[in-house]
């Protein structure tokens, strides 16, 4: 009796080894995937702050743009030392 074939022509024995090569590009780049939203929620949160802080004391824009400045800092110097671990500290 012939196997089936499923429609993307692999038989049901035959395995799935493309997605060994899936998983394995999955898990090599998993410590890049989370480095866009840890930036952002750095940059949003110090945002965030300095907006709360100006409604309660007033002092619009102030600490609005004293929390962006420090929110890119914060991220720059994050990102620098998710870089230097993952690159094993090289320059």
């Amino acid at each position: 009796m012939p196997s089936q074939s499923n429609p993307d022509g692999k038989t049901p024995e035959s395995g799935d080894k493309g997605d060994a090569g899936l998983q394995r590009s999955l898990r090599d780049s998993a410590s890049y995937l989370g480095i866009g939203s840890s930036l952002a929620f750095t940059v949003l949160l110090c945002l965030w702050l300095g907006h709360w802080l100006d409604k309660k004391f007033g002092t619009e824009p102030r600490y609005f743009l004293v929390g962006a400045v420090v929110g890119v800092v914060a991220a720059f110097l994050h990102f620098w030392k998710m870089y230097r671990a993952m690159s094993g500290g090289k320059k």
